[in-house]
């Protein structure tokens, strides 16, 4: 089933029990229809992704038009119950999956040009120009081009319509990383420099230094390591960046001058058609809320549509540039934000949303990573990426960059690009904006401001351009918040046993559906794949073999587990153990959190921010946190829920809290 629905008249959904069809949209308001009685709901935009992210409205994968609905009578007698999420991931074959992304790009290439299946002259015409885009030496025939258009059409844009049944899953052996060095060393030394070996010549010098290996392993009782294939080898060749290999073998320039034919900035027709992505370290030092001593200069991580100009999505981190924080960005792009804090409504705009076609980013190692490509293409978008190290391909994301490098020139705590600028100037010292602060002063610099300041390149006022534009392309967005997720989670392995399944020391069980599934096993301990939140261990999601979809199963200890991150969850584990030994119980892991407690304290006396900052990182500290409504403190890394003794004792804290309302612009607090 595809990640994505179009907002428009004939969309079915599954709400209280009952089945709706959108007939009609005045402005912001949507007019249901249910299908049962005929009776008509009126819902606002806003209160339908509200529900639809609590899980109230469920989307229906049915196709509904003015003569028929495809809809069965069964389906109306009993609650809709919507798919288990699948995650192309999990697919070990590699062929298959390169396979799979090349096909979906020969169809967005058709797409975007306007060509469709039933046009096979054109698609005849175009498809060499389009392997020549794609670097594919074996271009499908336009019969074979065709028949993909249609089942990824027929299946709503879902990618795994268009997967090889073939690649069945297996288990992969892994080079061990001596293994994996030897093979790093001869590329190193024979592939990437000035006179660079053929790959066969490298192969034959890579099996001499494998077998020497493998003796000095039966020497030492160990197994020997698996010969990988000459064609293995090629792949992993075909892997390296090409603009690093070409800079090893020719040097800068002229990997610069063959690399110069990379598609570059392409115009976009309509908003969300291509949007960019990128990371930052912002030129100011921030406070903490309650504790007012500073953490240090915080991450931002935007999102621009290219059409308008407007700023879509942001996150704000002390975690730095990684794919965490661009999952972050797009969980607050994807839907509306009507749940905000009472001292967002000082805003008088709000940042235009939407899942975008295409994603544009540079060639950074967490946009590279396949979490991220995998991710987008189940979203049902694209990702391109600009040539390496060409900034101005995505000159209005530095832009906007430098115009917040403006607003923060002021400010007390900006920090300076040389020493010789800043001279006594001590920007820790002088920090006295909080961190609630300055997400709130950014947030309202880019609604009231940036959003709605007018371009003379694009001849109006991005948000304007934005609203006028998505009012003439239907909004897309994930039809099931459970997409978004589990594909937005990291990827882990374990045994299902008779007590659920244990990870990181937590079990997680008490699921009906983990219990069948574990009776299909035979009742015999067996590996699983699940996805896991890092930043909330409250329940994993586990991947059923039988239909390659997943379903939630709940922590066994909510009350610890419920918003605990794995770094907090990690740290209170390695106290424990450093104190109490391996035995670890509810009563030394509280006794631990006391210990972390009193490390804090003494953090917070020393004169240096970088232990501010990692114990920023440590609580997990973010714009998302922020706009929840939640603490955005140093503090709340010690004050997670954990299952305390009957007598906990006499426990330190850190003195009394300091709730004062958060203060707007940067004077002293």
């Amino acid at each position: 089933m595809a990640a994505r629905t179009l907002l428009t008249e004939g969309l079915v959904i599954s709400r209280d029990g009952l089945s709706y069809e959108l007939r009609r949209r005045i402005g912001s308001r949507l007019q249901f229809e249910t299908i049962q009685t005929g009776e008509i709901i009126d819902l606002t935009e806003a209160s339908f992704f509200d529900e639809l992210q609590s899980r109230r409205v469920v989307i229906i994968p049915v196709v509904s038009t003015e003569k028929e609905l495809a809809l069965h009578p069964d389906q109306l007698e009993r609650p809709y119950d919507p798919p288990r999420v699948m995650d192309l991931s999990e697919i070990e074959n590699e062929k298959a999956k390169a396979d799979l992304m090349l096909r979906i790009r020969y169809i967005l290439h058709m797409r975007r040009l306007g060509i469709s299946r039933g046009c096979l002259d054109l698609l005849k015409d175009e498809i060499p120009r389009a392997a020549s885009d794609l670097k594919d030496e074996k271009p499908p025939a336009a019969s074979t081009l065709s028949r993909w258009m249609r089942i990824y059409a027929d299946s709503n844009d879902d990618p795994y319509s268009l997967l090889d049944r073939r690649a069945i899953p297996a288990e992969r052996k892994r080079r061990s990383s001596e293994h994996q060095q030897i093979i790093d060393d001869i590329l190193e030394e024979q592939y990437l420099c000035t006179h660079s070996q053929p790959v066969s010549s490298i192969y034959h010098e890579y099996e001499q230094r494998l077998r020497t290996f493998n003796q000095s392993l039966v020497e030492a009782n160990r197994p020997i390591e698996i010969k990988i294939s000459e064609r293995t080898l090629y792949r992993i060749v075909g892997e390296l960046d090409r603009y690093e290999v070409l800079v090893a073998q020719h040097g800068r320039a002229e990997a610069r001058r063959k690399c110069r034919l990379i598609k570059g900035h392409l115009p976009a027709d309509y908003p969300l058609e291509y949007v960019e992505i990128d990371h930052s370290l912002v030129d100011l030092f921030v406070i903490d809320d309650q504790l007012f001593i500073p953490l240090g200069r915080p991450w931002i991580t935007i999102i621009r549509d290219r059409f308008s100009g407007a700023i879509i999505g942001l996150y704000i981190s002390f975690s730095g540039p990684r794919v965490d924080s661009i999952f972050g960005a797009l969980r607050h792009s994807i839907y509306p934000h009507t749940n905000t804090p009472a001292f967002f409504h000082d805003i008088e705009n709000q940042l235009p949303w939407g899942l975008a076609t295409t994603y544009v980013t540079d060639r950074g190692a967490d946009f590279l990573s396949e979490r991220y490509r995998l991710a987008v293409l189940q979203l049902g978008s694209h990702y391109e990426y600009c040539a390496a190290r060409t900034p101005w391909f995505k000159g209005p994301v530095e832009r906007f960059f430098r115009e917040l490098s403006y607003l923060l020139e002021t400010m007390p705590g900006k920090t300076f690009p040389r020493l010789d600028l800043r001279k006594d100037y001590d920007p820790a010292k002088h920090a006295v904006v909080r961190f609630t602060s300055f997400v709130w002063i950014l947030y309202k610099w880019v609604c009231d401001i940036y959003n709605n300041s007018l371009s003379e390149r694009k001849h109006g006022r991005p948000l304007d351009l934005f609203n006028e534009g998505i009012e003439k392309v239907p909004r897309v967005f994930p039809h099931n918040p459970e997409v978004v997720e589990t594909l937005l989670g990291t990827r882990h392995s374990g045994s299902l046993r008779h007590d659920g399944v244990r990870k990181h020391h937590l079990h997680y069980g008490n699921s009906t559906q983990l219990a069948d599934l574990f009776r299909w096993k035979g009742g015999k301990s067996s590996k699983v794949t699940f996805h896991l939140n890092e930043n909330d261990l409250g329940q994993i999601r586990v991947l059923d073999p039988r239909t390659r979809e997943f379903f939630p199963v709940p922590c066994l200890r909510p009350e610890y587990a419920e918003g605990l991150s794995l770094l907090q969850h990690n740290l209170i584990r390695d106290t424990a153990r450093r104190n109490y030994g391996d035995k670890i119980t509810d009563e030394s892991l509280w006794k631990s959190r006391e210990l972390i407690q009193a490390q804090i304290v003494d953090e917070l006396e020393r004169k240096s921010t970088s232990p501010k900052k990692q114990l920023a990182r440590y609580a997990g500290i973010n714009s998302n946190q922020v706009i929840a409504g939640e603490s955005s403190s140093i503090i709340t890394a010690v004050e997670k829920p954990v299952s305390a003794p009957s007598d906990p004792g006499d426990s330190s804290d850190l003195g009394p809290s300091i709730t004062t309302k958060p203060s707007f612009g940067w004077s002293v607090l």
